[in-house]
């Protein structure tokens, strides 16, 4: 992905097991999901087994491909004065794809139903509002 061209917010990520975590959320309003963490960013900060695993891993099919991930939660997460429990994540495990190689967050359009986003892409500004 490159630089400038999606909307990202600086957060923390907080594991099962107390880890904080700084991360990019990539915003993605059309992502059904809450979370989902690539597969490099699961390894590169050792969260394989670190989470409240809810699900088995699991294989789909959809246009961009197989897909293979486990669902679960991770503890927390904050943005700002904005701080969310136990939200439902997803743990990419792809061997292909965005998803194999991405070191970062997610953050779909399930956490949208929520707070409203405002994006200025000529002046790079972005709001949350609950």
């Amino acid at each position: 992905m490159e630089k400038n061209k999606v909307p990202v917010i600086s957060a923390i990520l907080i594991s099962k097991e107390e880890k904080n975590i700084e991360a990019n959320f990539v915003i993605d309003t059309g992502n059904d999901e809450y979370l989902v963490l690539g597969k490099q960013f699961i390894l590169n900060n050792k969260l394989e087994n670190d989470t409240l695993i809810i699900q088995p891993k699991s294989v789909n099919t959809g246009l961009g491909g197989e897909t293979i991930h486990k669902t679960g939660t991770i503890k927390n997460f904050g943005i700002g004065t904005i701080k969310i429990k136990n939200p439902l994540t997803i743990f990419s495990f792809d061997n292909d794809g965005f998803y194999s190689t991405f070191d970062g967050v997610l953050l779909g359009g399930r956490f949208f139903k929520s707070y409203k986003l405002i994006i200025n892409y000529p002046k790079k500004y972005l709001a949350l509002i609950e």
